[in-house]
Formats: structure tokens, sequence, C-alpha cells
């Protein structure tokens, strides 16, 4: 009887790391405060700025302020706005995609996405910090699926105010898509001190080969 394999997978959160460090994995913690309002913010613009398509739980009664709330009005409108008529897909069965490179599943969801015009959203609560990578697989999703020739993503950072755009060509984003997967996917690949070591599992095992590089 053979022995099935196991299946090689990728998230898009996991990219601006693993671009660090091919070898890194994240480390298994309890969701902390920042990504309980994350989760709840986004919650929120999901379900009282785009005809309540979902339920929202009581993490957003606990967790977000005023000005929260106000933090997201400003990103919801700000979206449509950049849609103009275009429909808007934000139901998370909508915004969920995966696909194939290779033998390796990338699987996750988008915030907010317009196909028609081109445009992926991602909301950032927090700190302005670069995504453009985790941003990579939202974009070769978006354009595969559309069969365009650039997919326009867009980092809303509604504590600032601040979106900030990248877009992708069909041929950077398959590029850097391969590359990337290859780099991972690589058996022979060596793990890099980086400012990923903190969120990667292996900092704390004394027998792994990162253990001499800390």
């Amino acid at each position: 009887m053979s022995i099935k394999e196991e299946v090689k997978k990728l998230t898009p959160s996991s990219f601006t790391y693993i671009n660090q460090c091919p070898c890194w994995e994240r480390k298994p913690t309890p969701p902390n405060e920042a990504m309980l309002r994350g989760t709840a913010m986004d919650g929120f613009l999901r379900n009282y700025l785009f005809h309540n398509m979902e339920s929202l739980d009581g993490i957003a009664h606990k967790m977000l302020k005023k000005k929260d709330f106000v933090a997201i009005e400003w990103a919801g409108n700000t979206i449509r706005h950049a849609c103009g008529k275009e429909p808007i897909l934000c139901k998370k069965t909508d915004c969920r995609f995966k696909f194939t490179i290779g033998d390796v599943l990338i699987s996750g969801e988008m915030d907010t996405y317009c196909p028609s015009g081109k445009l992926i959203f991602d909301l950032k609560s927090g700190g302005i910090r670069d995504y453009e990578m985790q941003m990579l697989p939202y974009a070769y999703h978006g354009i595969k699926s559309t069969n365009s020739d650039y997919m326009d993503t867009r980092l809303v950072f509604c504590d600032f105010k601040i979106m900030k755009s990248k877009v992708f060509s069909e041929s950077e984003a398959t590029e850097r898509m391969e590359e990337f997967v290859a780099k991972w996917d690589n058996p022979d690949k060596v793990p890099t001190k980086c400012d990923a070591c903190k969120y990667c599992k292996y900092l704390d095992e004394e027998k792994s080969k990162c253990s001499l590089m800390l």
C-alpha cells in the first residue's frame, strides 16, 4: 500500500517571513490583542459597510472603540470610491481562493475584491509596514482567475487613513510566484538569520539546525 504524500501548503500571511528565510515556519501562539482587534475590524468592514452579509460576533463589541469604527468607515468609503460603480465582493465565500504551483497548494482569503475593476484590497490595522509579498499571491490569483494582464493591490491602513497601491503585471506576478515557491520547496534550502526568527517555531528548538545561527 502506498503512503499518501502530505500536501505542501502555503498561505499569503507567511510569504513576508518566508521571503526572509525559506525555512521559516510560524510559531504556534494564541492570538494577541492586536490580532483580535484586526479580526474584529475586518468583521465590521464586511458586515456593517457591505450589506450585512455575515453576522458579527461579540469580538467587535469587546475589542473596538469609537475611533476604530471611524477608521473602518473611512476604509469602507475609500474602497467604494476606488471601485466606483463596479461590484465589490466581500463575503468570505467569494473572497477565498486556492491554486497550485507545481505540487504546492496556496490558499487564502482576500478582504475585499473588485474583479471587474482589477482591484484587491487588504485592510491593515496598526503600523504601516511592507506587505508586498503578502499581496503577491492575491495578485496572482486575481490575474489568473480573470485572465487580466495586471492586478492593482491596495493596502488600506485604516488607523492612518492611508491607502498604498502596488500594481502587479501578469509577467511579474507569475515570475515572482514561481521563484518564491521554488525557493521554499527546495529540499536543500538553508535557514537565514533575519527579522522573522522571533516569529519562527524553530527559535526555541535547541536541536534545530536554525539554533546554530541565533
